[in-house]
């Protein structure tokens, strides 16, 4: 059995390395995109990478964030952030799987599109609000 203070600390790791994991990833296609000469803007308009930003910084932040001292709307957001998550995973995976995306990194496909929407998923349902 895991101990309490074991998990909690376990947790806390899992989100700020996943959460770096969607930060690094935003980070690189940014670069890609940069060298390849396309407008800042026009990839900060896209859904996944919006979402996958805020991704980041809700998992960073909630490992970081000890339970007792998040904000009272710490789950809404959580909850936001996740249902985003899972739009993003679900349209990419049944709609746009067959899609030309350009010269996106595949690393960076399968993370922001399969393995952080599953990950918020699992968070979610693993450690759901304590106001809930």
């Amino acid at each position: 059995m895991v101990e309490p203070r074991s998990a909690n600390l376990m947790g806390a790791v899992l989100r700020i390395g996943f959460g770096a994991l969607a930060v690094a990833a935003v980070i690189s296609q940014l670069a890609i995109q940069i060298d390849a000469g396309s407008p800042v803007t026009n990839f900060l308009s896209y859904f996944t990478i919006e979402s996958n930003i805020l991704a980041g910084i809700v998992l960073v932040a909630s490992g970081l964030l000890p339970v007792a001292k998040r904000p009272t709307w710490w789950g809404d957001l959580r909850g936001a952030v996740t249902l985003y998550m899972v739009a993003t995973g679900i349209v990419y995976n049944t709609l746009l799987l067959d899609v030309d995306v350009g010269n996106l990194a595949t690393w960076v496909n399968n993370v922001t599109h399969r393995i952080i929407p599953l990950v918020m998923l699992a968070d979610w349902l693993i450690a759901p609000p304590r106001d809930r």
